[in-house]
């Protein structure tokens, strides 16, 4: 009787070959088939690892974004110029980037352990030669590499759970997303504004004080507006207009 304890689980071995942890049911496939259903579990850690990398450069965005409002920085772009930074080099601040790309690896390879392409070859008890008709291919299984990638997991979805709780972003500025039209509307300095301002130290906020009046087509009066500026801004302010 085999032993399902934890140890003996372990003494199977972590993506190796045992005939009581291969697919009888596979036997017969082409090699191709059994690769790609070995292989689908990967190309479903590659479609998870898109979507889990967008929500984190969202989360980050949105805190850089925030950061704007509360102290001066310079704008991120591809070829720095004055104060300007560079862009990041993995899309994401290390504290986020590292820890993504180290569990990622890690279920990888836990994936590639539990399910794989397994070759059975019989030979010949008198002239060692294979019998090609008795040698058979298969999906083989791990049952402590799906334990292992069962707790990956877990571990990859409370780390994304805890970000989402502990990454806030301060108070004082409109969210913005990935939306270009919003970025648009934040990137209108005032016409004082003076020329080559976006290479130096940059905040958002109200441009026009508590004082400043907006003369539109739809509106005339103490309505303020918020731009990125070199020059002083203040923190927006509840139930004030703005255009």
């Amino acid at each position: 009787m085999q032993d399902t304890t934890m140890a003996g689980l372990w003494a199977l071995g972590l993506g190796t070959v045992k005939a009581q942890s291969t697919v009888t049911k596979t036997m017969h496939a082409s090699i191709p088939t059994l690769v790609m259903l070995a292989n689908l579990p990967q190309l479903a850690l590659s479609i998870i690892y898109v979507l889990v990398n967008r929500l984190l450069s969202a989360m980050a965005a949105a805190r850089e974004w925030a950061s704007f409002a509360h102290s001066r920085k310079g704008l991120r772009v591809t070829a720095p110029q004055g104060q300007q930074r560079s862009t990041l080099w993995l899309q994401l601040p290390y504290s986020f980037a590292i820890p993504q790309l180290a569990l990622s690896a890690l279920l990888h390879y836990f994936v590639s352990q539990s399910l794989f392409l397994a070759q059975i070859a019989i030979f010949n008890a008198s002239d060692e030669t294979e019998d090609g008709g008795a040698s058979v291919s298969s999906i083989g299984f791990s049952a402590i590499g799906i334990f292992c990638s069962l707790l990956t997991t877990g571990a990859v979805l409370v780390a994304v759970v805890l970000a989402g709780l502990v990454v806030r972003c301060e108070e004082g500025s409109v969210p913005v997303g990935f939306c270009s039209a919003a970025v648009a509307a934040a990137c209108h300095p005032p016409m004082w504004e003076k020329t080559g301002a976006e290479r130096e130290l940059l905040q958002w906020g109200d441009v026009l004080g508590k004082d400043g009046f907006f003369c539109g087509e739809d509106v005339y009066g103490p309505v303020g507006h918020c731009s990125f500026s070199a020059e002083k801004v203040s923190l927006p302010e509840v139930g004030k207009l703005y255009a």
